[in-house]
């Protein structure tokens, strides 16, 4: 984090990525987080076959936001990815998604595929966004809706 802060002298850092904050992480995971998967499914055991799975872990989100400030960024709350996808945009802002869709098979397949990053049930609430600034007035960064669509998320500050 601090490199990315030291690398702009005015802008954003935006973090995209599954995880929890640490509330989240420590409820029912006293294992931690580290996952592995092999032929797209999940492996009950990360030491069973070494380089033909691969080792994923969350982010914890609390510990970056805490980062991101200590270099004197301003975190904002933290979002899920629907809440930021769903904020940045207006209503028809996937419209685009459908301009190649010639038929009605197609126009279902790319429908469920935007329903799948934006649902609960997808990517939705699994992926969160966390945007932190820096060099830009906090009147500014609040009229940025995509990072204020729905932040009351419990946690949001940690």
């Amino acid at each position: 984090m601090s490199r990315l802060a030291a690398s702009i002298e005015r802008g954003f850092i935006i973090a995209i990525d599954y995880g929890y904050t640490r509330a989240e992480q420590l409820a029912g995971r006293h294992r931690g987080t580290v996952t592995a998967y092999r032929q797209h499914s999940v492996s009950a055991n990360p030491y069973e076959a070494p380089g033909e799975q691969d080792l994923t872990a969350h982010v914890n989100f609390t510990a970056l936001a805490a980062a991101a400030e200590q270099q004197g960024l301003q975190v904002q709350p933290l979002l899920t990815q629907s809440q930021f996808l769903m904020g940045i945009g207006e209503a028809n802002q996937f419209a685009d998604a459908f301009e190649d869709c010639r038929l009605p098979q197609e126009h279902a397949k790319v429908a469920l595929q935007l329903k799948h990053l934006v649902t609960p049930a997808g990517l939705g609430e699994t992926f969160h966004v966390l945007a932190a600034s820096k060099g830009i007035a906090a009147e500014q960064v609040a009229k940025l809706s995509g990072l204020t669509f729905g932040s009351t998320r419990p946690g949001n500050k940690k």
